[in-house]
């Protein structure tokens, strides 16, 4: 006999017996066998356990909590600059380092990202939380800044627009200059045809850029543009 044959063979089986019950069975409580109520232990004397004691807190960290760090914010451009903060609790915030980094750098607090170990550091994570020792007197956080974001180093200097030169004005014939032709100077596409105008165009895109390479191969880029399509 197989095990189906066996399963249907029992299934039938059962079928023949009056065990199964209607849709509309309903069930008489009071003919159920009477037995006690079933009620829960009484529990022991105190009813619950008595809290643990706090143990107090050690001395190695309440004199860690006590000490300070310094902390430098390192740039991952050179060209932008390093701010060292001297005295810093540990419970210093990754936010409070932003906001310290955007007051004495001049740049947008939303447009800096604090790393730690090469990984984003969360604003509400504190110093002694990424560090975990206790007894480092300093700490070196990496900065990263967004695109838009304008810093304003002391050690740069201002890339200063290089002066025009004025050609001198040119005479009437005779050299009158009282009369009623006046002096003029090369004016309308006639100015892209002097050095002076491409010079001033450098430096006021060295100077909107603070790149001197850059200012200068977009100056090159303009002026090639020019040449090449000038008639």
């Amino acid at each position: 006999m197989t095990e189906i044959s066996f399963a249907k063979q029992f299934l039938t089986a059962l079928d023949s017996r009056s065990l199964k019950l209607s849709s509309d069975h309903i069930a008489d409580p009071r003919t159920y066998p009477a037995q006690s109520a079933y009620t829960l232990p009484r529990l022991p004397n105190p009813p619950h356990p008595l809290r643990p004691a706090k143990r107090a807190a050690p001395a190695s960290s309440s004199a860690a909590s006590s000490a300070t760090l310094t902390i430098t914010l390192k740039p991952l451009r050179s060209t932008s600059p390093t701010v060292t903060l001297q005295s810093q609790a540990p419970t210093t915030s990754i936010y409070d380092l932003k906001a310290a980094y955007a007051k004495d750098a001049s740049v947008d607090i939303n447009k800096i990202k604090v790393l730690w170990k090469k990984k984003p550091a969360v604003d509400s994570k504190t110093v002694a939380e990424l560090i975990e020792d206790p007894s480092a007197k300093d700490a070196e956080f990496s900065i990263m800044l967004l695109p838009g974001a304008v810093t304003s180093s002391p050690a740069q200097t201002p890339v200063s627009t290089p002066p025009v030169e004025v050609p001198p004005p040119v005479l009437p014939a005779g050299g009158n200059v009282g009369g009623s032709a006046a002096a003029q100077g090369p004016s309308g596409t006639g100015v892209l045809r002097t050095e002076e105008f491409w010079g001033d165009l450098k430096g006021f895109l060295t100077q909107r850029l603070r790149d001197d390479a850059e200012g200068e191969r977009l100056a090159g880029m303009f002026r090639g543009a020019w040449e090449g399509n000038k008639q």
